[in-house]
């Protein structure tokens, strides 16, 4: 099932987050799974500039409405009807499971739900952002995929500023298409 897939890319991932977040190898963040739970250790929030804050975020990973995301949540207009995702990962096909990302580090200001969404291919929609990658990091953002790996994305250009339903700014395709491409596309179902 899916669930062991992203429990494992989780914890891969937070390790990988917190060594780029702070340039160590060690991470500031790590977990480990004891009695069939997960613990982590989170460390304070940072600023963009990376100064450390008291408050503690509540969150900054969405996983991707492509890993086993909710498809009655969002009922689209004729013909799309949901986004595309796979439900097993038996049934992954494009991009493959190395190429697909289950965790993506997501702007602050598209944060509006737990899911990294985005009109893969859908006809009848621009190329627009409805959800936009961090790029606190060093203009870039770490990602974990559904065979348990995690890479560290750098942008061609800064994310900031960020909204939902933005289009793809100036210099900005390159980066669109290469999370599009880590994403189910509509013409795969």
């Amino acid at each position: 099932m899916f669930h062991r897939f992203f429990l494992a890319s989780a914890l891969v991932l937070a390790t990988a987050a917190g060594a780029a977040a702070q340039g160590n190898p060690t991470g500031s963040i790590s977990g480990h799974v004891a009695d069939g739970n997960v613990h982590l250790n989170i460390v304070p929030a940072e600023t963009a500039d990376g100064q450390k804050t008291a408050q503690l975020r509540n969150r900054s990973y969405n996983m991707s409405q492509s890993a086993n995301g909710y498809n009655e949540y969002l009922a689209l207009p004729a013909p799309v009807y949901h986004l595309p995702a796979w439900e097993k990962f038996t049934e992954i096909r494009r991009p493959n499971p190395s190429q697909l990302f289950v965790f993506i580090d997501e702007h602050p200001d598209t944060m509006l739900d737990s899911q990294f969404g985005n009109p893969v291919g859908m006809p009848y929609y621009p190329p627009i952002w409805w959800d936009k990658p961090a790029d606190r990091h060093k203009i870039g953002c770490c990602l974990s995929f559904s065979d348990s790996h995690a890479e560290r994305w750098r942008w061609k250009v800064p994310k900031s500023p960020a909204y939902a339903g933005q289009p793809v700014g100036p210099g900005e395709q390159p980066d669109f298409e290469r999370v599009q491409n880590a994403m189910k596309k509509w013409s795969d179902n």
